[in-house]
């Protein structure tokens, strides 16, 4: 504990940089460094809430020893990867059984009586049409039901959604967002490049936010006992908000990718990086297909008969 120094006042164990004490803001039983050299700056240790913040954050972390580090990044990679496998795996299943039984039902339907199922369908249809309102007029009355609490929540995690769909998509004409980095990083020659434009991009987006937020997990369990309040905020609204971003984030890959697949134009700006050359209705297609599955990837988890063994957050507590 030779980073550590205890306050001559409360007897609070301070870090061996600090000013004055983060608890009582008065001296300390050793010389105080210069604020001005101090690590992170003077703002921080005179800041109470940073200092404290900073303190129990090196707290966590200060005992770790290489060989624990390792184990603990080795732990998150291994969470984020497998996580990110089980969800998607699952979205293909539940996606490609409801293709199944849709296709059955339909070749079963219109082979007997073409007549009567489309008359069938365009009930079901004009019953869906007309529902809308009833639907949106049950949530609103839902929604007011709610405490004032509750509602906030509801709020923030809405604006979070449409915050992160349009940074991710591109904004209100789906130009620019996450898909066109390769523009911004590697010139237009690798614009439209296979790992930016299908949902090899969405994977390691989601993969990085699984490992962060595992990865702050691990770090929190690690805090002090009576560490700051705001540590338990952090998590708990990752906790609340972290399915609906990744959720967010592939609908709005999906929906870059559904304008860039051109559908009703003659041309598109190929694919690069690939193999081989294709025709440009493969070029369209490999991105439709990407575009589609991008956006199973992002509906599937909201779907309230989504298996209830999937846990709501996106950071399990670690082992």
């Amino acid at each position: 504990m030779s980073n550590y120094k205890k306050c001559r006042i409360c007897g609070e164990s301070n870090n061996s940089a600090f000013v004055q004490c983060w608890k009582c803001q008065d001296g300390l039983s050793v010389t105080a460094v210069d604020a001005a050299t101090a690590p992170f700056g003077p703002q921080v240790h005179r800041n109470p809430a940073l200092a404290q913040l900073t303190h129990e954050l090196q707290a966590a972390v200060s005992g770790l020893t290489p060989a624990e580090w390792r184990s603990l990044l080795l732990e998150c990679i291994k969470y984020a990867g497998a996580y990110t496998w089980k969800t998607k795996k699952k979205a293909v299943k539940d996606t490609g059984a409801w293709l199944l039984r849709s296709f059955i039902r339909i070749a079963d339907e219109y082979t007997r009586d073409p007549k009567r199922a489309l008359q069938k369908d365009a009930e079901k249809v004009r019953e869906t049409v007309v529902a809308i309102p009833g639907a949106v007029k049950k949530q609103a009355d839902y929604f007011l039901s709610l405490s004032k609490e509750e509602q906030i929540e509801c709020a923030i995690a809405a604006t979070l959604a449409i915050l992160v769909f349009f940074a991710t998509a591109g904004g209100m004409d789906l130009e620019g967002g996450l898909c066109d980095l390769d523009l911004k990083f590697g010139g237009p020659g690798n614009h439209r490049h296979w790992t930016t434009h299908s949902v090899v991009l969405g994977m390691g987006v989601e993969f990085g936010m699984y490992f962060a937020l595992n990865f702050t997990q691990r770090i929190h369990a690690r805090l002090p006992a009576s560490h700051h309040e705001i540590w338990d905020v952090i998590i708990d609204k990752a906790n609340k908000a972290g399915s609906i971003a990744i959720s967010a984030m592939w609908i709005g890959i999906g929906a870059h990718l559904l304008k860039d697949a051109g559908i009703f134009s003659g041309r598109i700006k190929p694919i690069v990086g690939l193999p081989c050359e294709l025709p440009m209705w493969a070029h369209k297609g490999f991105i439709a297909a990407n575009s589609a599955l991008a956006g199973t990837f992002g509906i599937n988890p909201l779907l309230k008969d989504n298996d209830a063994s999937e846990p709501n957050s996106v950071a399990s507590k670690p082992a």
